[in-house]
């Protein structure tokens, strides 16, 4: 059996028994117009008329945010089995699949899975403690990674929900505590 597109009233848009010649084994929701697909252990991603836009080459790929895609190439894959490995490499692709950035796990101990207005959670660990911070998509630091920042929440307009720990507050894109 085949995974179908269909449309709002039930019609058949495409079938997806293939894709590049390779059976299809997973489509999750659709973000943004766009779906990640699994075909033969790996993931891509197609538009609303079940066209392949990104091949299926990631061992991860997170749904579209922001018109982007964190992905993990398939040759980090056996890298990406061993715990607390820092030799893999997460790239931030475009909706055609080109890479914008690349985000070093030498660099940043762990990040956000997707970007929210423009801006992606980044973490590092200083002192034995994990510090949240944030960086825009041309890898910028917006707020430098500090202790107070345990976890980076909700990012909206100018302002965005962290956790210190004890528990949630609201901060400025200045790194202002505005709410404690």
């Amino acid at each position: 059996s085949s995974i179908s597109l269909i449309d709002r009233d039930g019609k058949v848009v495409k079938s997806l028994d293939k894709i590049d010649g390779k059976s299809v084994e997973e489509v999750q929701r659709f973000s943004e117009g766009y779906a990640i697909f699994k075909s033969d252990k790996y993931y891509g991603v197609i538009n609303e008329k079940g066209e392949k836009v990104i091949d299926a080459k990631y061992h991860k790929l997170n749904a579209c945010s922001d018109g982007k895609f964190v992905a993990l190439d398939r040759k980090y894959e056996d890298e990406a089995k061993k715990d607390s490995s820092t030799n893999l490499k997460f790239d931030v692709l475009d909706t055609s699949g080109k890479v914008i950035l690349s985000l070093s796990m030498t660099k940043y101990k762990d990040f956000g899975s997707f970007f929210q207005n423009g801006l992606l959670d980044v973490y590092i660990e200083a002192q034995n403690e994990k510090c949240g911070g944030i960086i825009n998509d041309k890898g910028e630091v917006v707020i430098k990674p500090t202790a107070k920042i345990k976890k980076v929440g909700q990012i909206r307009g100018k302002h965005f929900t962290y956790n210190n720990g004890d528990g949630w507050g609201l901060m400025n894109l200045k790194g202002e505590s505005v709410i404690r």
